[in-house]
């Protein structure tokens, strides 16, 4: 579907790491997420081009920006 949307002259990848931690969210929610994100893709780049889907691990830190143990 996404193929579909974004058009052939756009080149998706995709980088995942090995440690990826889980994400608690509905699949509805991500596929909307990442649907959004390619569509503002396709649109900024009319000429074709190669967006990266990147996922890190995020943590919420509290204010001091230390983590907790």
């Amino acid at each position: 579907m996404i193929r579909f949307l974004i058009g052939n002259q756009i080149e998706l990848t995709t980088l995942l790491p090995a440690d990826l931690l889980n994400v608690n969210a509905g699949s509805v929610q991500m596929e909307q997420v990442l649907i959004n994100l390619c569509l503002n893709a396709r649109d900024a780049m009319p000429e074709g081009g190669k967006p990266y889907r990147r996922g890190i691990n995020v943590f919420n830190l509290p204010a001091g920006g230390q983590r907790s143990r």
